[in-house]
């Protein structure tokens, strides 16, 4: 067995254990680590998101793989990317793996082969998390389930997620996913009972809907109409070379300038806020790696987001961008490109193709959520000791992680 075979062999091994455990983490709020974890009872019940998420990890890939082999263009098995973190609850997410990857050894003919090679492993992935997200809606177990791992929520019956820990100042962290097009359309038109339908703040125990939201999050990032990500291959199937190049730039700096949105924000203009400007201004630069071969050229355009930003803050100071996408930004600018390889034959795609390219983009589009992972803090009321009665009173803050 070649050696490269075994590193894969290994790859997809420990990433399928870590999906298990991390799927049993989020399940039952426990940790791996911790003296409350039965194996192999809480790990068989992890089983339920390895596996649906192998699933679409392996469709996904297996659409690109399959299509290059179509197209004879040299490719590799899928390289999966164990990673797991412990159980954070509230905290950053881990969910056992980074996704997965085929390597193109060769390079494509035509416009269409690298279109058809981009475009197949988003639509195929798409297709089994939809059922995976469907399956999940029609089998959401009754409210007991939440109860059975947060008897503390069980007082408060179907508002338990107004729950705040007991005890003045106490602080529980929340760790929830935000909303996309496709969610939102699901609550309405499944046929499930509402009364089952989970807290938002409560989805990660469920881990059909876990899965398809985590999925749909991959599915975004790979269609983002960058370089030579899915999406820009499909852009530049569709409009060539020359327009992909504008594109792919126009995009990278929308999606470094929104990821970066309030990470410096306007406050005391001391010399801690000048030097951490200097930093984000650098920071913002080495990401535009690709974009400008200039030096200059980068400098400008990381000084043009940075006061774009800071101006923008200024005049409404409630908008916010994610900053966790910033490492994305980073990868993608510095490591990943933000141009596209020519071909021998620049042909122009046929009508079929570029139906399906647009269908590509409106998933991109229903999938995505601005703001996936949100990370909220509940603070425990304070009394007010200067009246006879004591009153709740709340705070959450709600931060992104970043």
């Amino acid at each position: 067995m070649r050696r490269i075979h075994v590193i894969q062999l290994v790859l997809v091994i420990a990433s399928f254990f870590l999906m298990t455990v991390a799927g049993a983490e989020w399940r039952y709020a426990k940790s791996f680590l911790a003296g409350n974890f039965k194996i192999p009872q809480d790990l068989a019940g992890g089983l339920v998101y390895s596996i649906s998420l192998m699933l679409f990890l392996v469709t996904h890939e297996l659409g690109h793989y399959l299509l290059a082999l179509k197209h004879k263009v040299k490719v590799t098995l899928p390289f999966f990317l164990p990673l797991w973190l412990g159980f954070l609850p509230g905290g950053f997410p881990s969910f056992g793996t980074m996704g997965a990857f085929i390597m193109i050894q060769g390079k494509a003919k035509s416009r269409k082969a690298y279109f058809d090679i981009g475009v197949a492993g988003p639509l195929a992935g798409f297709l089994v998390v939809i059922v995976i997200i469907i399956i999940g809606f029609m089998t959401l177990p009754p409210i007991q389930y939440i109860f059975d791992i947060h008897p503390e929520y069980l007082p408060l019956g179907e508002n338990y997620g107004d729950y705040v820990p007991e005890g003045e100042g106490q602080v529980s962290s929340i760790f929830r996913f935000g909303q996309n097009l496709i969610f939102m359309a699901f609550e309405n038109i499944l046929p499930y009972d509402p009364a089952n339908y989970p807290h938002q703040n409560e989805m990660i125990h469920y881990p059909l809907l876990m899965v398809g939201y985590i999925a749909l999050f991959f599915t975004t990032l790979n269609l983002l109409p960058i370089g030579q990500l899915d999406g820009g291959h499909i852009i530049y199937g569709l409009f060539g070379k020359q327009k992909h190049a504008m594109i792919s730039r126009v995009t990278f700096i929308a999606f470094l300038f929104y990821a970066g949105l309030g990470f410096i924000k306007p406050g005391r203009f001391d010399i801690g806020f000048f030097l951490s400007a200097l930093a984000y201004i650098y920071f913002l630069y080495v990401c535009l790696f690709n974009v400008n071969t200039e030096r200059m050229g980068r400098l400008m355009i990381a000084v043009i987001i940075f006061v774009g930003q800071f101006i923008l803050l200024y005049l409404a100071p409630g908008v916010s961008g994610y900053p966790g996408l910033l490492l994305m930004a980073f990868i993608t600018g510095r490591f990943i490109g933000i141009d596209h390889p020519s071909t021998d034959n620049e042909e122009p795609l046929d009508l079929k193709r570029k139906i399906i390219g647009w269908i590509a983009v409106i998933v991109f589009i229903i999938s995505l959520s601005p703001k996936p992972f949100i990370w909220e803090l509940k603070t425990a009321p304070e009394v007010d000791k200067t009246e006879s009665t004591s009153h709740l009173n709340t705070s959450d803050t709600s931060l992104d992680i970043n």
